[in-house]
């Protein structure tokens, strides 16, 4: 079973190819919640162009604080929590016209978080 929230059901098909049910739901914090015995994991799944803005407008910080600081979500203890960039980010970054340096930078600071 995977829970997905629900604001994220573009990528039921993609799940669905990974385990046979796919759950609905309001997940407080994160997308996709996989759970794995009793140690689930916590995804927040961000395009390229998503993760640019959330750079600039600083809310990255907060999802990232948010994610680190949640231990249950549906009574499944989160072991392992992953932000998950898609997407090719090299025309986001063109377009948007932020550095490298900011992005590989917001990159080291969610490593450590």
């Amino acid at each position: 079973m995977i829970f997905l929230d629900y604001r994220e059901r573009k990528i039921i098909p993609l799940l669905l190819e990974l385990d046979d049910f796919v759950e609905i739901t309001n997940l407080p914090v994160g997308d996709i919640l996989i759970p794995v015995e009793d140690q689930s994991i916590l995804i927040e799944r961000k395009s390229a162009g998503d993760f640019i803005d959330s750079i600039k407008t600083s809310r990255l910080w907060d999802q990232a604080g948010r994610i680190r600081d949640t231990d249950y979500i549906l009574n499944y203890r989160i072991k392992r929590k992953i932000i998950l960039i898609h997407e090719q980010i090299l025309p986001s970054i063109l377009s948007e016209r932020i550095s490298w340096a900011s992005i590989f930078g917001a990159i080291q600071e969610l490593v450590y978080v």
